[in-house]
């Protein structure tokens, strides 16, 4: 799939399974401009309007069948009845996570939480202990906190009772401050997408 296909550019940033429709996110390549595309039943792509900025980095779903749209002009988000809702964050949004309460984890410069009622929270080393404000990756920690990923800070999580834990690599088997995945798995564990290698939390 690519251009020929009806995607906006071949340059594919952002995947989402919604459970209804596949999501690209896709970003420009030279003067061919990015934009968000959907699969649709009868296998064709159909291509959004509607975004503060045409270069998509993240999708996520949210809890009420819409989306969240991380671009480079700011967040987007496709409700579930297709219309836009407007008035929301205008920085770059590099990573996303919906949570069920409508609201979203962003990471711009550092993270922030944006609630339900659009009230933004932010966190980054300037208010809070979070050691690196280039912010790669989001995971929901199972028990109400978040897994933050970093770019040289290796891990964080900001738990649901608000205090912090830090693993790095001067304090754990890390094997890099470079943090670009994460997923769970089904015992309470971690798997970790660094720089140099892959590790394992359980």
């Amino acid at each position: 799939f690519d251009q020929n296909a009806g995607l906006p550019s071949n340059r594919i940033t952002a995947l989402l399974n919604d459970g209804r429709y596949m999501w690209a996110g896709t970003t420009h390549i030279g003067t061919v401009t990015g934009g968000l595309a959907r699969r649709e039943a009868s296998g064709n792509w159909n291509v959004l309007t509607g975004l503060p900025h045409t270069d998509v980095y993240s999708l996520a779903a949210d809890s009420l069948g819409g989306i969240w749209v991380g671009t480079a002009g700011g967040l987007a988000h496709l409700m579930v009845e297709g219309t836009w809702e407007s008035n929301l964050p205008t920085d770059s949004v590099y990573a996303l996570l919906g949570d069920q309460q409508g609201g979203v984890w962003m990471a711009v410069d550092g993270v922030a939480h944006l609630n339900a009622a659009r009230t933004v929270t932010p966190f980054h080393t300037g208010n809070s202990p979070l050691p690196d404000n280039w912010v790669t990756t989001l995971l929901d920690d199972g028990l109400g906190g978040h897994w933050i990923g970093m770019d040289e800070g290796g891990l964080a999580r900001l738990k649901a009772d608000a205090n912090w834990e830090f693993i790095n690599t001067g304090n754990s088997k890390l094997p890099s401050n470079r943090v670009n995945a994460l997923l769970a798995d089904d015992r309470g564990g971690l798997w970790l997408g660094t720089k140099e290698g892959l590790a394992h939390r359980n």
